[in-house]
């Protein structure tokens, strides 16, 4: 029989986990949240005092001999979780502010400027726009809750702009890099996961606030939301399933092929849906892709809904396309429970998924005349790494490529900041990581690809969810490490409850 979970606990059901067509005896809400964890907060070391290494533990991927990470400053930004790189600045969010970090010279980032935002909760932050000049943070909370821009022209004196309010909590968006519109990631209720396209046209002329509908009923007479594509669109069960959430998406602009908008949708163990957004007003399926096989089940227990929700497999978490737009990296975001008793004990990894199959004259419609099904295959995967053990938290989180494509970094909160060799994407080379003797967890890694006067510099700057700041790293062609590794104590130390982490979105089954 199945039995719809609704966020409540009932009795003598929940101390029951479903084994095949079996039940066992499991654990109830607060016991899964209590093994399951999750990533470090450990403050950074001091410049040398990280751990190096250029070990691997992938899994198709191959690791590489004599290169490897390098520690080369880190700036004091408090708290720090997105961050991403525009020319020689960096722009992280940091709970209640945005913070600007010139790193024209790596060996010596400054903090440029910190502007305040509205409350706290600020954790997600987009760079772009039609003019490239908007910074966009997006909080996970329901005060205000919604995105706020800020004007980038001069990225020492940022000035705000508007505040585009949803009154529910918006875990992560992203703003179109060649024109003024935004994509908000919405699950209130997990049973309607969806994306709410935003016109924010003239969002940094004023400060005012502008309320947001979030559901068609409510967006049908409004200019400012454009349209909302939902999962259920595509698969009405996996949306009713209730534990498939709109988690975060990517929008690529197609040049080679008429100069498309697609925009690729992670729905946790729903997989990914890639939408043609080309008309915003009009977002077209066309392909849907690493969904779990049960992705459209209800679960039978609330135990069993927690296993599924915060252990593999599924998970699709993150995904970025190469820079070519040929291949699509998806990454899961898993928290196993240490001794394998409540949630599943296996961390997420990074899957490569090639893009040719997803036509964009082929939409994702049985009634169209150019209905075409094929689905992206996965060529390569990267598994996360095996360092540190001691029951660290080693599963993978943000992403990104070098302007290139050929280099690849990413985090894997204990398991630290990695580079890859990407120059082919179905053969791809571990070449460095970095590790913290403190045990702390990375959120994001972003390319700092330098101008001409460095040309042969490839560097990494990483934030630490909760330590002193941003961390700068060059990859280097020589073996650097290990300089140290984490001991027992200090991982499992540093792994607060897994609500720390969720963000109010994604922490909604826990309440």
């Amino acid at each position: 029989m199945s039995r719809t979970f609704d966020g409540t606990e009932d009795a003598g059901e929940a101390d029951w986990t479903w084994v095949g067509d079996r039940r066992e005896r499991g654990v109830g809400r607060r016991s899964v949240l209590r093994a399951a964890g999750a990533a470090g907060t450990a403050s950074l070391l001091p410049a040398g005092t990280a751990a190096v290494t250029g070990s691997a533990g992938v899994g198709t991927a191959s690791a590489a001999e004599g290169s490897g990470y390098r520690f080369v400053s880190e700036a004091a930004v408090p708290n720090p979780t997105d961050v991403k790189i525009d020319g020689t600045w960096a722009f992280a969010a940091t709970g209640d502010s945005i913070s600007v970090v010139d790193v024209s010279n790596p060996r010596l980032p400054t903090l440029a400027d910190r502007q305040p935002a509205e409350n706290a909760f600020w954790e997600d932050l987009k760079l772009g726009g039609a003019d490239g000049n908007i910074a966009s943070l997006a909080q996970d909370a329901d005060d205000p809750g919604g995105i706020l821009l800020y004007d980038t022209s001069g990225p020492a004196n940022l000035e705000r702009g508007r505040l585009y309010r949803a009154g529910e909590g918006i875990h992560n968006h992203f703003i179109d890099d060649n024109r003024d519109v935004a994509y908000l990631c919405v699950s209130d209720p997990f049973t309607n996961p969806r994306v709410v396209i935003v016109d924010i046209g003239g969002g940094l002329s004023d400060t005012d606030t502008v309320d947001v509908p979030i559901t068609r009923e409510e967006a049908a007479n409004d200019d400012t939301v454009l349209s909302i594509f939902r999962l259920s669109d595509v698969n009405p069960d996996m949306a009713a399933a209730g534990l498939n959430p709109c988690h975060d998406l990517f929008v690529e602009h197609r040049e080679e092929r008429g100069g498309r908008d697609v925009a690729h949708v992670c729905f946790w163990d729903a997989g990914v849906v890639s939408v043609d957004v080309t008309d915003p007003t009009d977002p077209v399926a066309l392909a849907h892709f690493n969904a779990v096989e049960d992705a459209d089940v209800e679960p039978r227990s609330t135990t069993e809904f927690y296993s599924r929700y915060i252990g593999m497999p599924g998970n699709s978490h993150y995904t970025r396309p190469t820079p070519d737009g040929e291949y699509l990296f998806v990454g899961a975001e898993a928290y196993p429970d240490p001794t394998g008793t409540a949630i599943p004990e296996e961390h997420g990894g990074i899957k490569v998924f090639d893009l040719s199959a997803v036509g964009l004259q082929s939409p994702l419609d049985p009634d169209s005349p150019r209905y075409d099904p094929q689905s992206p295959a996965p060529v390569e995967r990267i598994a996360p790494p095996e360092e540190p053990e001691y029951g660290a938290l080693r599963t993978s989180h943000n992403f990104d490529f070098s302007d290139d494509g050929s280099r690849f970094y990413s985090v894997w909160y204990q398991g630290g900041v990695r580079g890859y060799d990407t120059s082919d994407p179905t053969d791809i080379t571990e070449l460095a990581s970095f590790l913290s003797p403190n045990g702390n967890a990375f959120w994001e890694a972003q390319a700092l690809d330098l101008p001409d006067d460095d040309p042969d510099a490839r560097y990494t700057v990483a934030s630490d969810r909760n330590g002193k700041g941003l961390v700068v790293l060059e990859l280097v062609d020589e073996e650097t490490g290990p300089f140290g590794t984490p001991s027992a104590t200090d991982v499992k130390d540093s792994r607060p409850e897994l609500t720390d982490v969720f963000g109010g979105t994604m922490a909604q089954p826990f309440e």
